[in-house]
């Protein structure tokens, strides 16, 4: 019998959903999984994984779930509860103060969630709170375990065919497109590429949903005007995405760990960031300053002379960026992630 059962709130596929997706793939434990009915999630976890056992809830009756779940609890049928992100924290925290003796498990991977008021009940010493990085775990109002979320490297050949230089660079942009994202950053640094007669030599192109605040006043709309920019949209195939690209630019300041950055460094693309949040975090546990911008209302000026470098020594860059792969894989690798995981749901 499975003694753990794991909580997924949303159902969707985004980064912490594929977090666990491919812990459930590499782990030997065997697990109850908890998903809502119909999901995205549960349709991908459905006779993929034998060794563990699936069941469905729905969002709408989240207290008859909860009310299952402290019957189950009651009985000894579970003896630790794990939830994949901090949706849900309320019921798990009520139910770490009925059940003392029980072992309870929140992951924290949003900035959004470390918010005091979304902790009405504080976390008893029954309940391990997880962060995916110190930028979480500093916002927090309580302490917490840093546990850095992991990332499948591939293996992949160095490319001999990348030029010494670039004619025109075609910079990615990856992620929802929405303001939260510092897209707004976008204007200032075409209009400062145009004032130095550079705007040609460069192309931004936009791979993402886009969300409702970039549609309020046109803004979307404004920003797909110019000559320089391009909306993609979502892509399903991320091997033609990034073969579409020569370089990933990441404005956002708010990162909780920042997934894009070790995709960058898995497939060999020269990567810009803001030296904030999670990007940060990254660049400096790798040693990869000289890929970060410090915030301010003059980045802009930072990153053009970034891009106009990439653009100059591209094949160089690229190298540069191979170069730390081995050390992300070792701090942000599965291995790392399974192996404490494992001990604290087994133990």
């Amino acid at each position: 019998m499975n003694n753990t059962l794991i909580i997924s709130p949303s159902g969707n596929f985004y980064g912490s959903e594929q977090v666990l997706y491919d812990y459930l793939g590499s782990t030997s434990l065997h697990f109850d999984i908890a998903v809502p009915e119909k999901s995205v999630l549960e349709n991908k976890l459905k006779n993929v994984f034998s060794n563990h056992t699936l069941r469905g809830f729905s969002n709408d009756h989240l207290v008859l779930f909860y009310t299952k779940l402290l019957t189950g609890l009651l009985f000894g049928r579970y003896q630790h509860v794990y939830i994949n992100e901090a949706g849900h924290t309320r019921y798990i925290l009520l139910l770490a103060k009925f059940f003392p003796k029980k072992k309870f498990f929140i992951h924290v991977r949003i900035i959004e969630d470390t918010a005091a008021a979304r902790w009405k009940l504080l976390p008893g010493k029954n309940v391990t709170i997880l962060s995916i990085s110190n930028f979480i775990q500093n916002a927090l109002p309580f302490n917490s375990e840093l546990l850095y979320d992991p990332f499948h490297f591939t293996d992949h050949e160095e490319d001999s065919s990348r030029p010494a230089s670039v004619e025109m660079l075609r910079v990615g942009i990856i992620g929802r497109v929405t303001r939260t994202k510092g897209l707004d950053k976008l204007f200032d640094l075409i209009t400062y590429l145009r004032s130095i007669d550079a705007e040609k030599k460069f192309r931004f192109k936009l791979f993402g949903t886009i969300e409702a605040d970039a549609r309020n006043d046109n803004w979307i709309d404004k920003l797909a005007s110019l000559d320089a920019v391009s909306v993609e949209g979502f892509y399903d195939n991320q091997n033609e995405m990034y073969r579409s690209i020569d370089c990933i630019l990441h404005l956002s300041e708010q990162e909780a760990l920042g997934r894009i950055f070790l995709e960058a460094i898995n497939i060999g693309k020269p990567f810009i960031g803001m030296d904030a949040a999670g990007i940060g975090e990254i660049g400096h546990l790798l040693n990869m300053e000289d890929a970060l911008v410090q915030p301010g209302k003059n980045a802009f000026i930072e990153i053009a002379g970034n891009l106009k470098l990439i653009a100059n020594q591209y094949a160089e860059c690229c190298k540069a960026i191979d170069s730390v792969k081995t050390k992300a894989a070792e701090i942000f690798g599965m291995p790392a992630y399974k192996n404490t995981m494992d001990k604290l749901l087994a133990g």
